[in-house]
């Protein structure tokens, strides 16, 4: 295998300066407050919550929860004047700034608060060490890119460190381990993440000197782990990988669903599932796109401007465009930095969407002057797709269950000017009588998975599987419910962004038998899906280049 082989990761979308400092005042506030109420932590709890933290979140360490379910841990220890003094300071953030950054604001400032108050100093280091780690992929990492002042080459690498590692983890995991006398899993977690990042430079990059490599991991254990003999032990290993990159151990074979879990780093339960439905080589296949960089892809608002004007304003700012090749109106971008900050986005003359939710509205057929229903909306990207086709003529009811997703779809629809898209709050899974048998078209996007997007959450993958048996229920009852509103004769159109049968097909077969005045209808879509005449498909990343995805067209009948 050549391990150097590794596609470049995009540059990080930096947000812009008001909501940069935004994000900079909750985070000094979580401080301030933290150092304000940290005499109400009770004394006795202050080991107990630093071993709870050691031995749960380890910035990526074997089985640790979410950093949301540590801090809910953690708060259980604050007195309930202090936690209902910090729920309501959150509360009264949202009511007045209702939107996705003045959400995470609170969210950020009130776990800095918890940080702070249970650690002082270290823990305004340890929040800032939990967030850029652990959420490198969303919004925390670009606060934390910009509050470094790193500038776009510098950017882009510490973006992709973080995806190479993750996308990688196993396989870094058992040539790291070949190398330590000590299990990975009884070190402390920096000092893994240390030893992962110095073994993927050395495995993956080429312009990055190995000593550079091994001693930069070198000083980041120094300068953050407690151990004092932690600095000579990563040296020791990452010295030992750089000997024998030109001889490194063979993985094992024997097992197919080990061999290829470590190869590609995907979890076993997942391979397992994936050889028995794609066989070795398909499976292998869909693996390696998980590991590559997806790209960008524009699509054009044709409601205010064509694909020629929009790539001719795209590359006057300097963004490199190409036409998507068999997907009409959608644009390949590259080198276009923060997409926000593009005058053409400014103006709502595109979107930003996969080919594959493009297809979804393809295959509803949605068309001018229907009455349609999204009914698991944000962010809007479908509704979008759907209005456009459709010219913003017509009705298109967007709903979401959570508040501030209705804004996001609101200010969407603002921008691109479509003045048919109308956002709601709504429960999937709750009936509306006044909405029964009224749309000629409801699309559902059910809750899923998500394995479908692994290569551009490549954390997904490492998702717990248990919780994830509970999905075709939710997805089943939004289906029994949604399908009440479809009119004699209008179309159902379910859709997932995962690859798993058991969510996907087994989701429509059951709905089917349930139904019968419901039957699957064919469709056809441009490029490699082609025609469609059993009216359901999964796209695959290494088939047909989108997400992974699936979509079924079904009619009701009368």
């Amino acid at each position: 295998m050549n391990t150097r082989t590794l596609t470049k990761r995009p540059t990080v979308q930096l947000p812009t300066l008001p909501r940069l400092l935004l994000l900079a005042l909750f985070f000094l506030a979580g401080v301030l407050l933290g150092q304000v109420l940290s005499g109400r932590v009770p004394d006795t709890t202050g080991d107990e919550l630093r071993r709870y933290l050691e031995d749960y979140v380890r910035l990526g360490g074997e089985g640790a929860p979410t950093v949301q379910t540590a801090l809910s841990a953690l708060v259980i220890y604050f007195r309930y004047p202090l936690f209902a003094f910090l729920l309501g300071f959150a509360s009264i953030g949202v009511v007045l700034l209702p939107c996705v950054t003045a959400a995470y604001g609170f969210f950020l400032s009130f776990s800095v608060c918890c940080f702070t108050a249970a650690f002082g100093v270290d823990g305004v280091l340890l929040a800032l060490a939990v967030f850029g780690l652990r959420c490198m992929v969303t919004l925390p990492c670009y606060f934390l890119l910009a509050a470094a002042g790193l500038d776009g080459r510098e950017a882009a690498l510490a973006t992709q460190l973080c995806f190479g590692v993750l996308q990688n983890k196993l396989l870094l995991d058992f040539y790291l381990g070949k190398f330590s006398n000590i299990p990975l899993k009884r070190m402390e977690g920096k000092v893994v993440q240390a030893l992962r990042l110095g073994a993927y430079q050395m495995l993956f990059l080429t312009r990055i000197p190995h000593s550079a490599a091994v001693d930069r991991s070198v000083a980041l254990t120094r300068a953050h782990c407690k151990n004092p003999r932690a600095p000579g032990m990563v040296n020791a290993i990452l010295r030992s990988l750089e000997r024998s990159l030109d001889q490194l151990p063979t993985i094992p074979q024997e097992d197919p669903a080990a061999y290829y879990g470590t190869l590609y780093s995907h979890p076993a339960w997942l391979v397992q599932e994936l050889l028995d439905e794609l066989g070795s080589e398909g499976a292998a296949a869909f693996f390696q796109a998980n590991n590559s960089q997806p790209p960008m892809t524009a699509m054009v608002n044709t409601v205010r401007a064509g694909a020629e004007e929009v790539a001719a304003s795209l590359e006057a700012q300097g963004v490199e465009v190409k036409p998507h090749p068999w997907l009409e109106n959608c644009l390949i971008l590259s080198r276009s930095g923060s997409v926000e900050e593009l005058e053409a986005f400014q103006k709502g003359l595109f979107y930003i969407q996969d080919p594959a939710s493009r297809l979804a509205v393809l295959a509803s057929g949605a068309a001018a002057g229907m009455r349609v229903l999204d009914v698991c909306a944000a962010p809007g990207g479908k509704s979008f797709a759907a209005a456009i086709q459709m010219e913003d003529r017509g009705e298109v009811v967007s709903c979401d269950l959570h508040p501030h997703k209705k804004t996001l779809i609101h200010r969407g629809a603002e921008r691109l000017g479509l003045s048919c898209v109308q956002a709601l709050t709504a429960d999937g899974k709750v009936r509306r009588t006044e909405w029964e048998g009224g749309f000629d078209l409801v699309l559902v996007d059910a809750p899923c998975s998500g394995l479908g997007v692994i290569r551009k959450k490549p954390d997904i993958r490492y998702k717990d599987p248990e919780p994830l048996a509970s999905l075709p229920a939710v997805q089943s009852a939004i289906l029994d419910n949604a399908c009440a509103y479809v009119k004699p004769g209008g179309v159902l159109l379910y859709s997932t962004c995962t690859i798993l049968r058991r969510e996907n097909q087994a989701v429509t077969d059951r709905f089917l038998e349930e139904h019968p005045g419901f039957v699957r209808e064919g469709f056809s879509l441009p490029g490699p899906a082609g025609e469609v005449p059993e009216g359901q498909l999964t796209l695959w990343p290494q088939v047909h280049g989108t997400d992974g995805f699936y979509l079924c067209r079904l009619r009701k009948e009368g």
